[in-house]
């Protein structure tokens, strides 16, 4: 089975070189019932120069004039950080940032399914993205090791800044709550709430009030339980191990989305936290 999936990743692998060449392909979009979702030149949602990051829409007709954008292209920070060897070779930017370590590229393989391929090092990462009927992206993400030596401490986190309030209420700050596998991001005001789910097991979830994209920080599980109002990032983290020469390792996770009954917060509070707190941080964010 390993080796008959490694087989198929590098067909796939070397098919979408062969069809978009190393470097960045197109941004594109990804369109289902609940969610239009842009993905990025680089894998990442809707953070380089499309127009749509990843909008909900709760009624499910596919209507998504002015319905909330969860992950705005240019405002909200997303990242990916890879590990291997004992270092961090992820971009450790904003903006899901070309990795000069990361050759890689991006392609969409049918209306609600795109795909990335590239190389780190040795090892040869494919990410497959899917938007699926109900309110979930899903992301596969594929180690194989081509290096002919095993290649130890393999890690991957992804995580971002989501912000579900902004489009309706100009509100920067979510409340987050950790459980087991799934760390947890709801927009106060508006009652949409985005998740990231652990769908292989092993994820650590983490809530982070500082921009943080190093492995080590985010290797530390954050606290079960509901976290102050803020203006968070929240974060999963694996860690694969070992992987011999030639062999793979696959995880899954999904972003997940839901509608609930916004949450009664103090307006002074509402008020005073996005119009300082919000504009510090992105000014230190993209200024600092």
């Amino acid at each position: 089975m390993k080796h008959k999936l490694m087989l198929t990743l590098l067909m796939v692998t070397l098919a979408l070189f062969a069809t978009c060449g190393l470097g960045m392909a197109a941004t594109f979009d990804l369109t289902g019932p609940y969610l239009n979702v842009g993905l990025s030149n680089t894998g990442g949602v809707g953070n380089d120069s499309g127009a749509v990051g990843l909008q909900f829409d709760k009624t499910g007709t596919g209507n998504f004039t002015g319905a909330p954008d969860i992950l705005p292209p240019g405002l909200t920070l997303e990242f990916y950080t890879i590990g291997m060897n004992g270092r961090d070779l992820g971009p450790g930017g904003y903006l899901f940032p070309t990795n000069p370590n990361y050759m890689m590229t991006s392609t969409q393989v049918s209306p609600l399914i795109g795909s990335t391929a590239g190389f780190v090092g040795g090892l040869a990462i494919s990410t497959q993205t899917t938007v699926v009927s109900g309110k979930e992206v899903l992301f596969n993400v594929d180690f194989i090791n081509f290096s002919g030596a095993p290649i130890t401490n393999v890690q991957y986190a992804r995580g971002f800044n989501p912000i579900p309030d902004y489009t309706q209420f100009g509100n920067f700050n979510t409340i987050d709550t950790v459980s087991a596998g799934k760390v947890t991001a709801l927009g106060p005001l508006s009652g949409i709430a985005i998740s990231i789910v652990d769908l292989t097991g092993g994820g650590i979830p983490s809530v982070q009030s500082t921009w943080a994209t190093d492995l080590a920080t985010l290797s530390i599980p954050s606290a079960p339980g509901t976290y102050a109002i803020g203006q968070n990032t929240i974060n999963m983290y694996w860690n694969l191990g070992t992987i011999a020469p030639y062999q793979s390792e696959d995880l899954s996770f999904a972003y997940e989305l839901s509608a609930t009954t916004p949450v009664p917060v103090p307006p002074s509070l509402m008020l005073f936290a996005p119009g300082l707190f919000g504009l510090v941080g992105l000014r230190k964010r993209f200024f600092g």
